[in-house]
C-alpha cells in the first residue's frame, strides 16, 4: 500500500468519525415531558388535542371530551344532563370555529358547543335529505385559512355552508376520476398554497382544487416506482418549509417531492437511526424546527434533516419518556409552543421547553469519582475555583470545576465534617465533630490536626468545630462550648466562652454561625443569642435582638447572612425570620405569599443580578427584596421536580462561586449546582380564566346561557348571597401546581391579596353595591400576567333596602302616627277596651238597637265565653262548632256572623288563631319540642302546625324556641 492510498484512507477514517461525532451531537436531543392528572379526565386514552382561543386545553377521549385549565378537568358526557348533550362518548376529533364555537367529531354526529348558549347542537345524517352529513361516523373536523369547516367521515369529505346551516358531501364515484378516491376520511391538511390534501382509509391520498373541486389521486401501485407507500393514511403535515409529509398504517412516512411529483419512503429498517414505527400516526413540528413522529408501539421519533435520519425515543432508543411500547396517537403544539403527547391508555403528557438547569450530585456506588455521602455539610470554594465539600459520614472531598469529578481524601481522620474555610495561603481550615480542627496544605497536601489537650489551656477547648471564619488577626473557630480565636503562627488558641450583657457575662453557648461583616466585624449567632466581637474591648457583646418573648433569655439564633445593602437577616430557631437594617436595628418586613411561609432558614445566598436565594423547610425560593417598602416577594420555588436534592437543606452549606456565579447548595441528599442567569424560565404570560362561581356553597352556571370564562359581569339580590367563592385558572400547563394568583376587589379592599397557587377568592355578607374584581396570576417561573382577568360584581339591595323604600316608609310611618293621633282622639275609649289574650281585635261596627256601652259589654261577654271554650277544648283536633254553638246559646249562621263582625276571622280562623297564640305561650315558658305543643293544641300535623305558625309570626316554633333560650 503506497502512502498516497494510505493518507487518503486516514482522511477517509477522520472524517466518518467527525461526521459521526457531529450527526450524534446533532441527534443527542432531550426530550423534556411531564404527565398532565389522571385524575379527573374520564378516560387515559386520548384520541384528539386541541387548544381554544381562550387557552383552554380539549381533550376527546373514547369516553367523554374534557375542557382541562391546568387545574381540573371540566368533563362533558352524552349521559348528563345537557339538554342536549353530546351524541356520543367516543370522540375523535375536536376544532373551533371563527366565532368561537367548538366543534367535536364522535362515533355518532357532529356537536357543536355553542358559545354562546353553552349548549350542543348536533348534526347526523339523513339519507332523505342530501345535504346532511354523508356519514354520521366522524374521523376529522379541519377549519381551513377561510375559515370553513371541513369534516371526513365514513361516507366522505363534507363542508359545512353557514349561510344554510347544511353541508355540501364529495363522495367517491367509481365513474369519475376526478371525485375523491375512497369515502372513509380520516385526515385533512392545508398547505400554504391553499390546496387540500385529504387522506382515506384504504384508498389512498387526494389533493382537491378547491376551485374546480376536482381531487388528483395518490395511491400506491406495486408497478410504480416513487408512489406513496401505503393507502391508509392517518397523518398529514406541511413543515415550516413547506415540505408535505404523510403517515400510512403499515407503510411509514412519506415526504411529498413536488417537482416530480414522487414520495421518499421512510421505514422502520432495525437499525438504530430509522423510523421506531411503520405505523404513523401523528406528525408535528416542534419549537426547534425538529419533526416529531408518533406511532404504533413506537413512542417518538425525531427527524433530523441535515442527516436526514430519526432519533428515537422508545423502547429501543436513547431516551424513553413514554413508558414500554407507547402507542403515540396523537400530538398538538400549543400556542405557546409546547407539544402534548397522548399516548396509549397513558393520558397526556406536556413538554417542558424550560427544564431548570439544576444539576444533582449524588453518590453512585461503585463510582469513585461520584460525591463520597449523599449528606453534604459544608461547602468552600479555593483560588482556584474548586470546591472543596464536607459531609456528614463521608470524609473530606474536592469536586473539580472542569470536569464535575469528585476526589475523595481518604486519609483525612473525621467522616464528618461541619466547617470548611480558606484562608489566604489558600490552605483549607476543616472543622470535624470528633477531631477538632484540621489544616490542608496545598503545598505539600499533607493535613495538620489542632486537638483538645487537658493539661494545655492552649489548645482548643473542645473538637466538636461548628464554624470557622478567617480574617487578619487569625482563625475564629466556633465550637459546642463558645469561641476560640486561633494565631497560626505561634498555633494557640484564645478562648471566649462568655459575652457580656447588661454589664453581667452570659455564657454564648453552642455556635451557629459565624460572619465577618462589610465593616470586617466579626459576628456570633448561638443559641443565646446574637453577639459581636468588640476589638476595643477585645471582648463580646451580647446584641440585644432578638429576645425570646417569654423570658429574659435570647433567642436561640440559627442562621444569619449579610447582604450587599449590609442589612442582616436572622432566624430563629422557633422559625422566624428578621432583618437587622444597616445600623443593626430591627426592621420589620413582610413576605408578599399567603402560600409560602420562610421558616427555619438554612441558607441565604445574593446572586450577581440581587436576587435572593432562601433555603429553607418548603425547599427552595428565590426571592426580590424592595428595602424601600420592606416587602420581600417570591418570585419562584423550586422542589424535588425541579432537580433538588430534597427540601431539606443542611445549614451553612450554601455558597456563592466567586469565579462563576454559580450556586452550590448541600442537603440530606445531596449537592445542587445551578447558575441563576442560566436558569432557563418559562417566559409565556398565562392567560387568567374564571371557572367556577359558588353562591352559598351552591354551583352557579350563568343561567347556562353562556361559558363563565365569557363573563364580564354578574348580578345578584343581597338576599340571593351570603357567600360567593370564585375559582379562576392560570392557562400555563407547566408545572401548573407552581402558578401563582393575586385579586383585589375595588370597592371593598385596600390592597391586593397573594393567594399563593390557590385560585380560590372567596366573600362573605358583601354589602349592596357595585365591585370590580381584578385577578391577575404568575406561571410557574413567576412571570405575571398583570393584566389579568376582571369580573364587574352587582350586588342589588331588597326592597326593603334602598333609600327609596326607607324614604317611603318614613313618609307613610309618619302619616300613620298622625292619622293613628287624631284617630285616638276621636275613639278615645274605643281603643281603652279590654282585648282578649292582649291580641283579638274588635272590628269596628255600629249597633242599631242597644246603646253602645251596653253593647260592648255583651261583645265582651261573648268573646270571653268564646275564648274559654276554645282554650278548654284546645287539645281536641276534632273540636266541635256545634258544640260551641251550643254553649254560646247561638245557630251555626250567627255564631259565623258575630265572629266575623267582631274579629274579622272565620270561625275556624278563630279557633286556629287561638291555638297558635297558645302554643306561643307553650313555648315561652317550658322547655317542650315543637311536635309535643302541636299535639297539645290540636294539632293533627306538625307539618301543619310548623307552617301555620310561621304564617301568623313569621318564624318557624323551632326558631321562636330556640330565641327563647
Amino acid at each position: 500500500m503506497n502512502s498516497y492510498t494510505l493518507h487518503i484512507k486516514l482522511l477517509l477514517t477522520i472524517l466518518s468519525i467527525s461526521w459521526s461525532v457531529m450527526t450524534n451531537g446533532q441527534e443527542s436531543k432531550k426530550l423534556n415531558f411531564l404527565q398532565l392528572p389522571l385524575d379527573g379526565i374520564s378516560h387515559h386514552t386520548v384520541n384528539s388535542i386541541f387548544q381554544d382561543d381562550k387557552g383552554f386545553i380539549w381533550l376527546g377521549t373514547i369516553n367523554g371530551l374534557n375542557r382541562y385549565d391546568g387545574v381540573n378537568y371540566k368533563v362533558f358526557l352524552a349521559d348528563d344532563d345537557n339538554d342536549p348533550g353530546l351524541s356520543s362518548n367516543y370522540i375523535n376529533s375536536i376544532n373551533q370555529d371563527k366565532h368561537g364555537n367548538i366543534w367535536v367529531g364522535t362515533k355518532y354526529g357532529v356537536n357543536v358547543l355553542i358559545k354562546e348558549g353553552n349548549y350542543f347542537k348536533t348534526y347526523l345524517n339523513n339519507n332523505s335529505h342530501p345535504n346532511t352529513l354523508s356519514n354520521a361516523n366522524i374521523e376529522i373536523i379541519f377549519r381551513d385559512s377561510k375559515d370553513r369547516m371541513w369534516i371526513g367521515s365514513w361516507g366522505g369529505l363534507s363542508l359545512y355552508r353557514e349561510d344554510s346551516n347544511d353541508f355540501v358531501n364529495f363522495i367517491h364515484d367509481p365513474q369519475n376520476e376526478f371525485s375523491i378516491s375512497g369515502n372513509v376520511v380520516t385526515a385533512i391538511m392545508e398547505d400554504r398554497k391553499g390546496r387540500l390534501w385529504v387522506g382515506t382509509a384504504y384508498s389512498g391520498l387526494n389533493l382537491l382544487d378547491v376551485a374546480t373541486d376536482k381531487f388528483q389521486r395518490f395511491q400506491k401501485n406495486a408497478a410504480k416506482q416513487n408512489c406513496i407507500s401505503g393507502n391508509s393514511i392517518s397523518a398529514i403535515y406541511e413543515d415550516e418549509k413547506g415540505q408535505i409529509w404523510v403517515g400510512a398504517e403499515r407503510g411509514g412516512l412519506n415526504r411529498f417531492e413536488e417537482a416530480s411529483q414522487t414520495f421518499k419512503w421512510y421505514f422502520n429498517e432495525g437499525k438504530t437511526h430509522s423510523i421506531a414505527s411503520n405505523t404513523v400516526y401523528s406528525i408535528i413540528e416542534d419549537e426547534q424546527g425538529d419533526l416529531m413522529v408518533g406511532g404504533m408501539n413506537g413512542g417518538i421519533s425525531v427527524y433530523n434533516g441535515a442527516t436526514d435520519n430519526f432519533y428515537r425515543y422508545d423502547t429501543h432508543g436513547n431516551y424513553n419518556p413514554f413508558g414500554s411500547k407507547a402507542s403515540v396517537f396523537c400530538h398538538y403544539k400549543l400556542k405557546t409552543g409546547e407539544v402534548i403527547i397522548a399516548t396509549s391508555n397513558g393520558g397526556v403528557k406536556i413538554q417542558d421547553n424550560y427544564p431548570t438547569a439544576i444539576e444533582l450530585h449524588q453518590n453512585a456506588r461503585g463510582n469513585k469519582q461520584s460525591l463520597p455521602m449523599n449528606n453534604v455539610s459544608a461547602i468552600c470554594e479555593d483560588a482556584d475555583g474548586n470546591f472543596w465539600i464536607g459531609t456528614s459520614g463521608g470524609g473530606l472531598s474536592r469536586m473539580e470545576t472542569e470536569t464535575g469529578n469528585f476526589q475523595a481524601f481518604p486519609t483525612f481522620k473525621d467522616k464528618t465534617i461541619h466547617a470548611l474555610a480558606v484562608d489566604n495561603n489558600d490552605d483549607l481550615w476543616i472543622g470535624t465533630l470528633e477531631n477538632g480542627l484540621a489544616r490542608y496544605l496545598k503545598a505539600t497536601g499533607q493535613f495538620e490536626y489542632y486537638q483538645h489537650q487537658a493539661q494545655n489551656s492552649g489548645t482548643i477547648h473542645t473538637d466538636n468545630v461548628k464554624n470557622l471564619a478567617v480574617d487578619n488577626t487569625g482563625l475564629w473557630v466556633g465550637t459546642d462550648a463558645g469561641i476560640s480565636l486561633f494565631n497560626p503562627a505561634n498555633k494557640i488558641f484564645k478562648h471566649y466562652p462568655y459575652a457580656i450583657s447588661n454589664q453581667e457575662k452570659r455564657e454564648i453557648g453552642q455556635v451557629n454561625g459565624l460572619l465577618l461583616d462589610h465593616a470586617k466585624r466579626l459576628w456570633v449567632a448561638s443559641e443565646n443569642g446574637l453577639h459581636f466581637f468588640d476589638k476595643k474591648q477585645q471582648a463580646f457583646t451580647q446584641h440585644q435582638y432578638p429576645v425570646a418573648d417569654k423570658a429574659d433569655k435570647p433567642a436561640w439564633v440559627s442562621y444569619f447572612y449579610e447582604d450587599r445593602q449590609h442589612h442582616m437577616w436572622v432566624s430563629h430557631l422557633e422559625g422566624d425570620l428578621s432583618w437587622l437594617n444597616e445600623k443593626r436595628q430591627p426592621c420589620h418586613f413582610t413576605i408578599t405569599s399567603d402560600n409560602y411561609k420562610i421558616a427555619e432558614v438554612t441558607n441565604i445566598i445574593e446572586d450577581r443580578q440581587g436576587a435572593l436565594w432562601i433555603t429553607c423547610r418548603q425547599g427552595l425560593f428565590k426571592c426580590q427584596v424592595d428595602y424601600k417598602a420592606y416587602t420581600i416577594r417570591i418570585l419562584n420555588s423550586f422542589n424535588k421536580n425541579d432537580g433538588l436534592q430534597g427540601e431539606v437543606f443542611n445549614i451553612n452549606a450554601g455558597v456563592l462561586s466567586k469565579h462563576k456565579g454559580t450556586v452550590l447548595l448541600g442537603g440530606l441528599d445531596g449537592l445542587n449546582v445551578f447558575n441563576p442567569k442560566k436558569m432557563n424560565l418559562n417566559p409565556n404570560i398565562p392567560p387568567v380564566v374564571l371557572t367556577e362561581i359558588r353562591l352559598n356553597g351552591r354551583k352557579f352556571d350563568a343561567g347556562g346561557k353562556k361559558d363563565l370564562s365569557e363573563l364580564e359581569e354578574i348580578s345578584f339580590s343581597e338576599k340571593e348571597i351570603s357567600t360567593i367563592d370564585m375559582h379562576y385558572a392560570a392557562l400555563n400547563y407547566i408545572k401548573s401546581k407552581k402558578n401563582q394568583y393575586a385579586y383585589i376587589l375595588e370597592g371593598h379592599d385596600d390592597h391586593w391579596h397573594y393567594g399563593g397557587n390557590k385560585g380560590l377568592i372567596s366573600y362573605a355578607n358583601l354589602s349592596p353595591g357595585n365591585y370590580r374584581l381584578n385577578v391577575k396570576a404568575a406561571n410557574n417561573d413567576g412571570v405575571w400576567n398583570n393584566l389579568g382577568s376582571r369580573l364587574v360584581i352587582n350586588i342589588k339591595p331588597v326592597m326593603w333596602n334602598t333609600a327609596g323604600f326607607r324614604f317611603i316608609l318614613l313618609a307613610f310611618g309618619l302619616f300613620a302616627i298622625a292619622l293613628g293621633f287624631v284617630v285616638y282622639k276621636r275613639n278615645i275609649s274605643k281603643w281603652a277596651r279590654q282585648k282578649s289574650l292582649g291580641e283579638l281585635l274588635f272590628r269596628d261596627y255600629k249597633p242599631k238597637e242597644e246603646n253602645i256601652l251596653s253593647k260592648e259589654f255583651h261583645d265582651k261577654v261573648f268573646m270571653e265565653k268564646a275564648i274559654a271554650y276554645v282554650e278548654t277544648n284546645i287539645a281536641d283536633e276534632n273540636l266541635s262548632i256545634d258544640n260551641m254553638c251550643a254553649e254560646l246559646g247561638l245557630s251555626r249562621s250567627r255564631l259565623f256572623r258575630k265572629i266575623k263582625a267582631l274579629t274579622n276571622h272565620t270561625v275556624s280562623n278563630f279557633i286556629k288563631d287561638i291555638r297558635l297564640k297558645k302554643a306561643k305561650t307553650y313555648l315561652d315558658a317550658n322547655p317542650r319540642s315543637v311536635g309535643e305543643v302541636a299535639f297539645m293544641i290540636g294539632f293533627k300535623s306538625h307539618a301543619h302546625f310548623t307552617r301555620s305558625f310561621k304564617e301568623k309570626f313569621g318564624i318557624s316554633p323551632s326558631e321562636y324556641a330556640q330565641q327563647q333560650k
